[in-house]
């Protein structure tokens, strides 16, 4: 790597420029962060694809450590020569892209001796096989249909409503500086007393949420009858073929990357929310029998996508989801179940789904082949 010339670099992948971020915060890229030092400039030799690039600014350190503000995110999809610029916002307090027009691009690559002191390499070996595992189904499409108003995905909640309580440190006079005298703080009961019906009145902001698709409730077609309805609430592939037909008519992969880009939200943008959106979309295709039949290659690439997913969950969070009311022992067992018994599934997607049911997740050099654990 030390051996490229600047020009073989530029052309090799794709510039991530993170500016002005305050020393001590956190900066990364897909699987890999760092705690930024004052010449941190941010990552060069950027592989062409989907990524997903955050910060967690520094706050303040206190007896118990460093605190992190929340993370910041941003899906991005790249290509050799590209020259993305992130800059510190302080009014934000978060990075912000900065959308570098073409002659800013140009700068950049003209000055790039200059920066690349400053650069860290893309952490290729550690990194990239296993992000390509997670994300193999994002498409620009995908990005472009999933990105909030915002641009950027928080692991912070943010609300909107009443105004009420929460400022930005930014927006707050600084009291030393008027002269005034600091005021004890609010008991958080009073606060909230004082304050009750404005926060009855708050929701999670629409400019930063994520617009996952919505599992519709009504799991059977109007007009079912007792026995349909006992039916469509075992088997939910009424359901899942409503929101394949309303939302992923001309590309059924698109759920499964959906699927993959509420997973990446969970576990690298620390969003909660995404979280609850993966489970859905889990407990929807694993509880859907009949769908097996009718989209043999659709649950082919669900398995696939659900595999790397769950060899690459930690595993406290593992343990946490499976420990969670059981949820992901009750759907892969109802997956298991539909795919062995369900007329019509085609032979090679049950002999997947054997596989798939033997695979050991934690094993770090299976390739493609199952081997065999306690089941």
């Amino acid at each position: 790597m030390e051996s490229l010339q600047p020009e073989q670099i530029l052309s090799s992948g794709a510039l991530v420029l993170v500016l002005d971020v305050p020393v001590g915060s956190e900066f990364g890229i897909d699987y890999k962060s760092w705690h930024t030092a004052a010449r941190f400039k941010g990552v060069k030799l950027v592989p062409a694809g989907v990524h997903y690039v955050f910060c967690s600014a520094r706050q303040s350190r206190s007896e118990h450590g460093q605190h992190l503000g929340p993370r910041i995110g941003y899906f991005v999809h790249t290509a050799p020569g590209d020259v993305l610029i992130f800059k510190w916002d302080p009014t934000e307090e978060h990075i912000v892209n900065t959308h570098a027009d073409a002659d800013q691009q140009q700068r950049v690559r003209d000055d790039y001796v200059g920066l690349d002191p400053y650069l860290a390499a893309y952490p290729l070996e550690e990194t990239l096989s296993t992000w390509i595992s997670l994300t193999s189904k994002i498409t620009r499409a995908t990005l472009a249909r999933l990105q909030p108003t915002c641009e950027y995905i928080s692991s912070a909640t943010e609300l909107e409503g009443a105004q009420v309580l929460t400022s930005r440190r930014s927006d707050r006079p600084d009291q030393a500086a008027a002269g005034t005298e600091e005021q004890p703080a609010t008991p958080a009961q009073s606060i909230f007393e004082t304050h009750k019906d404005a926060w009855r009145d708050m929701r999670p902001a629409s400019t930063v949420q994520i617009p996952f698709v919505q599992v519709p409730r009504r799991l059977f077609p109007p007009g079912a009858t007792p026995a349909q309805v006992t039916q469509h609430s075992l088997d939910r592939s009424y359901t899942l073929q409503q929101v394949l037909t309303s939302h992923f008519a001309h590309d059924p992969n698109e759920l499964l990357a959906e699927l993959q880009y509420a997973f990446v939200c969970f576990l690298v943008g620390q969003v909660y929310e995404a979280f609850e959106t993966w489970k859905q979309l889990v407990a929807l295709l694993c509880n859907s029998g009949q769908a097996i039949a009718d989209h043999p290659q659709l649950y082919i690439d669900f398995m696939g996508v659900l595999h790397y997913q769950l060899k690459e969950t930690p595993s406290d969070f593992f343990f946490d989801i499976v420990a969670s009311n059981n949820f992901l022992v009750h759907a892969l067992e109802a997956f298991f179940a539909h795919a062995e018994h369900t007329d019509n599934v085609a032979q090679h997607v049950r002999t997947h789904a054997h596989q798939f049911k033997s695979w050991n997740f934690d094993d770090e050099d299976d390739g493609d082949g199952p081997v065999v654990v306690e089941t």
